[in-house]
């Protein structure tokens, strides 16, 4: 049996489903969202591994939270990113590249000039499953220095 090689193109593919929830902040308009795309059919391995074309708006975070049996590797294509892992603060540049390991309490966030990323799970979920993704708390941003 054959089976057909996925391909997608990050140069054109458009992040277009809300992803995640991100944090409730004051005078931040709700419908702007993180949006997702996948770039391959999770299926096809079974939910063992998924990849995502992410987009943050400039100064939004998803809210804190843990994936309790997942790991996923985040690469920065364009604009900043800042993750929250485990109590330290990280500012990620394009083409760098970070582990988030299961069950660590994180949150990933854009700096003033948005995100686009590329986040690998495995194993990986279907958007809005309630399983994968545990949030910590209702928050709000605290203020970030982007060195």
């Amino acid at each position: 049996m054959s089976e057909t090689l996925q391909i997608s193109d990050i140069r054109i593919l458009k992040p277009d489903t809300p992803f995640l929830r991100c944090e409730r902040l004051e005078g931040y308009d709700p419908e702007d969202k993180a949006l997702e795309k996948p770039l391959f059919d999770f299926n096809s391995t079974y939910h063992t591994l998924g990849a995502r074309l992410v987009s943050v708006p400039p100064n939004r975070f998803f809210a804190r939270h843990t994936h309790p049996n997942a790991y996923h590797f985040i690469y920065i294509i364009e604009g900043t990113g800042i993750i929250e892992y485990d109590h330290e603060i990280y500012t990620l540049k394009p083409g760098q590249t970070c582990l988030v390991r299961k069950g660590i309490v994180h949150k990933l966030g854009a700096g003033e000039d948005g995100l686009l990323a590329i986040v690998v799970n495995t194993p990986t979920y279907d958007n809005g499953d309630p399983d994968h993704v545990h949030f910590v708390e209702e928050e709000t941003l605290h203020n970030i220095e982007i060195a």
